[in-house]
């Protein structure tokens, strides 16, 4: 049995599409830099900046977004940065890069060696040198 005519299907699913249609996506704020620590080894340390493009270095695009600090030992306006670490993705703790791994997206020591049978064998290997850094420095 039809509830809905086909008239008021049709109308349902056009005001559906245009209320979708007129929620913009959320605009990414600008991260204006602070404090920054990885979850592991507990580096700490200023950043300014947390994206994939950096203003002040604009001819650089990452393929995830980055904790990014202006490199403290060059001229000032050359656009030389440090990169400090991400983000994981999957517990979305903040990582250094000595603690991660990025295959195709960031993965801290925990989560890589927790998941290291979804990887290829090459990247396990890595993985398991990690884990062993891991165990030796605690």
């Amino acid at each position: 049995m039809d509830i809905l005519g086909s008239s008021s299907k049709s109308s349902l699913v056009t005001s559906i599409t245009e209320e979708i249609k007129d929620r913009e996506p959320p605009k990414k704020v600008h991260d204006p830099g602070g404090v920054w620590k990885c979850c592991h080894c507990r580096l700490e340390e200023h950043y300014d900046y947390k994206g994939n493009k950096p203003p002040f270095a604009k001819h650089l695009s990452f393929s995830e977004d980055c904790y990014i600090m202006k490199d403290p030992f060059s001229s000032l306006n050359r656009g030389e940065i440090l990169i400090l670490g991400g983000d994981c993705s999957i517990c979305n703790r903040s990582v250094c890069l000595e603690c991660s791994l990025f295959y195709a997206k960031r993965f801290c020591k925990a989560c890589a060696f927790e998941n290291s049978r979804y990887f290829p064998s090459e990247v396990q290997k890595k993985i398991h040198v990690l884990n062993k850094e891991n165990k030796a420095d605690e």
